[in-house]
């Protein structure tokens, strides 16, 4: 687990049913690795220790994808690939995610708040209950995403394809879905209460 203050990734954290769980459901690899502990580790050192995780993965390696409350607010994350990566309780508020890749990833609870995430792809990704307050979701491609009690309220989501995404119980009151194609959401319990909706497309 990455916190704000000691940072482990031990057999332990990785031998739990919800990792187990999450790794099945996605096909992902979770490797035991020896314990890493960093005493309140700074955005630097969280920064190349995901990108060592995330280019040994790339090469095929088995890694922990466990980056669960670890901070990167602010921090730029353009065209990285996040896909099958565990970041609940993270803050990526303010961090620039344009054309990042994290289908499939779990974002339970975490905080967006200001997150620029144009262009990104998050197909099936789990934001529920996370926080997306005035986040810039422009033509993001949310396709069968889980937002269900997420906090989307002033966000800006013009052209963003949501297409069977489940919105249940979300806040969107303000957002811009101006060209967002909502066409088979799940929107039960949904406030919509002053959206801008020009050429919204919504249905099933």
């Amino acid at each position: 687990m990455i916190g704000t203050g000691t940072f482990v990734l031990d057999q332990h954290s990785l031998a739990s049913h919800t990792l187990k769980d999450y790794s099945n459901r996605n096909n992902c690899m979770l490797f035991y690795l020896p314990v890493v502990k960093m005493e309140n580790p700074g955005k630097d050192e969280l920064l190349k220790l995901i990108g060592e995780r995330l280019e040994a993965r790339r090469k095929g390696e088995k890694v922990d994808l466990n980056f669960a409350g670890c901070d990167l607010s602010g921090v730029d994350l353009n065209l990285w690939d996040f896909s099958a990566c565990i970041l609940d309780g993270a803050n990526l508020s303010g961090a620039d995610l344009s054309q990042a890749n994290m289908e499939t990833a779990s974002l339970k609870g975490a905080n967006l708040q200001d997150a620029i995430l144009n262009f990104a792809r998050v197909q099936e990704a789990d934001f529920s209950g996370a926080d997306l307050e005035r986040a810039s979701l422009w033509h993001t491609r949310l396709g069968f995403a889980l937002l269900g009690g997420a906090n989307l309220q002033n966000a800006n989501m013009r052209g963003a394809e949501m297409q069977n995404a489940d919105l249940t119980n979300a806040n969107l009151s303000g957002a811009d879905l101006s060209y967002a194609d909502l066409r088979g959401a799940i929107l039960e319990g949904a406030v919509f209460t002053n959206t801008r909706q020009i050429n919204t497309k919504l249905g099933s």
